[in-house]
């Protein structure tokens, strides 16, 4: 019988482990307690590898695709508020340039309805707050035709609203009836109806009421709230016929010996750009 060598031997064992290890392992992978110790084990390393890193990196993403979203979304709310102060704006400048060109309008048919007269518009230049309801200046003077040291009445499309207190080479100063000037008060007609009239001092303006305080001279039984009131032509600087208001409200004194008118002015006296220069 053929001796193996010692070196044969141990190669004859390592072949013979080899093929051993090699049927047990096919045996046990398919052992069903294998399959379960490898889903657990894969399943393990799943849930690490999902919880340690994909899921850290997934949320840098998000929060990166947030963050650009979020500035987008600034940028694009700050364009917005942008563009709606712009129209803003630009309504605003619409609203007043409607305004102005419906009282340039007005002002340009009281050539129509005070025909009888010359009437010489204007721009006013200046109204200081301090002054506000005393004064403006407006843009005509003698250049314009204007005499100076004359006295003209000044009224809005909607009514007289005082006269000229000073008249310079392009630029005049006009006093209002709301200053409650005593060197500025004007005679006034109540039109009570067809064919009949009462006359009046208009003497005082109730800054509190926003009305006319007149005095009547002669008999004021005849009255009526919305009586329409103009001025008389008595007195020199005030033509007849310019509107001045409408009767409000009537007072009578306790004693019955005087009453008080009171009129809404035509005018609005915090609200006007443009004027005519009454010459009569």
């Amino acid at each position: 019988m053929k001796k193996y060598t010692r070196t044969q031997r141990v190669l004859l064992a390592l072949v013979g482990l080899t093929l051993v290890l090699t049927i047990a392992l096919n045996a046990v992978k398919e052992n069903a307690i294998y399959q379960t110790v490898k889903g657990q084990t894969y399943s393990f390393f799943s849930t690490m590898r999902y919880t340690l890193i994909d899921q850290p990196i997934q949320a840098v993403v998000n929060l990166s695709s947030d963050l650009t979203s979020f500035w987008k979304l600034r940028d694009e709310n700050d364009q917005l508020k942008k563009d709606l102060e712009s129209y803003q704006a630009k309504e605003a400048q619409l609203a007043e340039l409607q305004r102005n060109y419906n009282e340039l309008k007005d002002l340009l048919g009281l050539k129509e309805t005070y025909n009888q007269f010359q009437l010489v518009n204007a721009s006013v230049t200046t109204r200081d707050l301090n002054s506000w309801a005393n004064t403006v200046t407006i843009n005509v003077g003698t250049d314009d035709g204007l005499g100076a040291g004359n006295e003209y009445a000044v009224m809005t499309s909607k009514g007289v609203i005082g006269k000229t207190l000073s008249i310079g080479k392009a630029s005049s100063t006009v006093t209002l009836f709301t200053a409650n000037d005593m060197m500025n008060q004007a005679s006034v007609r109540i039109q009570v109806s067809q064919g009949v009239v009462v006359d009046g001092i208009l003497n005082s303006y109730d800054a509190n009421s926003g009305e006319f305080v007149l005095t009547i001279v002669g008999d004021a039984s005849a009255i009526q709230v919305n009586n329409h009131v103009i001025t008389s032509g008595l007195g020199g600087i005030y033509p007849t016929g310019l509107s001045v208001g409408s009767v409000s409200r009537i007072e009578t004194s306790s004693d019955a010996n005087s009453i008080r008118i009171y009129v809404t002015p035509s005018a609005d006296f915090d609200n006007f750009d443009y004027v005519s220069v009454v010459i009569p």
